[in-house]
């Protein structure tokens, strides 16, 4: 004959089926957390030190532009034009 499951042995034997399901899956999702979590911390890591270069080849561009600026703006000073380390007094001859 036929044995047919009572309602509580059906129920027990689901409950064990998918809590042995529901642990392995979540643990599978921990592993693949923790694995994402240790790959995005090696990116951070990459783009960290990508832009610690770059910051420091756009200060040397920057101090290379400064010190441009600096020693070639007495080259293009034009005679009797005002400089900014002189007062505006020291030209008043050409204007009486």
């Amino acid at each position: 004959m036929y044995h047919f499951a009572t309602s509580a042995e059906l129920l027990r034997s689901i409950d064990t089926y998918l809590g042995r399901w529901g642990i392995a899956l979540l643990l599978i999702f921990l592993l693949l957390a923790l694995l994402g979590n240790v790959l995005l911390k090696r990116r951070m890591q990459h783009n960290r030190a990508l832009l610690q270069t770059n910051k420091e080849m756009l200060a040397t561009i920057l101090d290379s532009v400064d010190a441009f600026i600096y020693i070639g703006y007495t080259d293009l000073m034009v005679d009797g034009a005002p400089s900014p380390h002189q007062p505006d007094t020291t030209l008043r001859w050409l204007i009486d």
